[in-house]
């Protein structure tokens, strides 16, 4: 039973507690995460800004509870509103999603442009997309580009951001192409794990495109994916 914590909540506490129960970091805790989550909610309840973003994960991915968008939303705007920026990027995709809260892509840009300015990869990114596709913002690819640039160039970037960055070359979207530029930029998406990256990597090397031509090495890796399931090649 969590009914000691309830009488005597200590946020911090509660979410360290949830950690430990999460993760079982120690040989003599067992994984309980089903606890975890309740001391998250706890922890949350109690004013801990970690624990509001993890509670609205837990709401959003139905873990140990059932789904609720609206609950959602409501603990990410929580957490960004006390300065998480990870929190305020999953709260602008709730907008950009009509996930908890009615569509507005006007709100999600602005969500993003706030978790960015914080230092959120992933919603430099998004602002990006927001950015080339004119959603919520008015429709710039230069300046889409270089959003899409900064989150490559950040100190977490994942192989999607990479891609995207890859694909402005490949595309001319707000800057000339270049293709070592797009080659290399695939080349460290596929580094990070990025699947999209890898086709990417696959098509420089079959049109030479940055490096040296290699249809071999280019059908070898597309086949891969093809059988790995991809077939959008």
């Amino acid at each position: 039973t969590l009914r000691w914590l309830e009488k005597k909540p200590k946020a911090l506490s509660l979410a360290l507690l949830g950690i430990i129960y999460e993760r079982s970091p120690f040989s003599d805790v067992m994984t309980n995460k089903k606890a975890a989550v309740r001391l998250f909610e706890l922890a949350a309840e109690n004013g801990n800004v970690y624990a509001m973003r993890r509670t609205g994960d837990n709401c959003r991915l139905a873990n140990f509870r059932k789904e609720d968008p609206t609950a959602a939303a409501y603990w990410y705007r929580q957490a960004a509103l006390r300065g998480d920026a990870v929190a305020a990027n999953n709260y602008g995709a709730c907008w950009e999603h009509a996930y908890g809260v009615p569509r507005s892509y006007k709100a999600a840009a602005m969500w993003y442009k706030m978790a960015g300015d914080a230092g959120a990869a992933i919603a430099m990114c998004n602002l990006a997309k927001a950015t080339e596709r004119g959603r919520g913002v008015p429709a710039e690819e230069k300046k889409a580009f270089e959003l899409y640039k900064k989150a490559a160039s950040s100190d977490d970037p994942d192989g999607s951001m990479y891609n995207e960055l890859g694909a402005c070359y490949k595309m001319m979207i707000g800057t000339e192409p270049d293709g070592e530029k797009e080659f290399a930029a695939f080349r460290l998406g596929v580094v990070a794990g990025g699947s999209n990256a890898l086709r990417g990597y696959a098509m420089c090397l079959a049109e030479g495109k940055g490096v040296a031509e290699d249809i071999v090495k280019a059908e070898y890796l597309l086949l891969g994916m093809a059988n790995a399931g991809d077939h959008s090649r």
